[in-house]
């Protein structure tokens, strides 16, 4: 399967991370870090049902968008990139 965002992301990832593109680690790296943002709306079974919610609250969208930067950041300091 291609996707022309997957393909441009993993680009900036590897570019990001010094990494060459065609690298599982990019491969995987750009894969999580969409899965993490990603993650909420793909499984609403085990995000909005379990919050008793048919759709993200303001709270709800800063606690994602916390969960990718903490995410992130992990990513960029085990790069020493910060």
């Amino acid at each position: 399967y291609k996707s022309v965002a997957f393909e441009y992301f993993r680009k900036v990832v590897a570019a990001v991370f010094n990494m060459e593109e065609n690298d599982k680690k990019t491969v995987y790296q750009t894969l999580f870090i969409i899965a993490q943002i990603n993650s909420p709306r793909i499984l609403p079974a085990f995000s909005l049902y379990h919050l008793g919610q048919k759709e993200f609250m303001k709270d709800d969208i800063e606690i994602i968008r916390n969960n990718v930067k903490y995410y992130i950041n992990l990513i960029l300091r085990d790069k020493g990139i910060v």
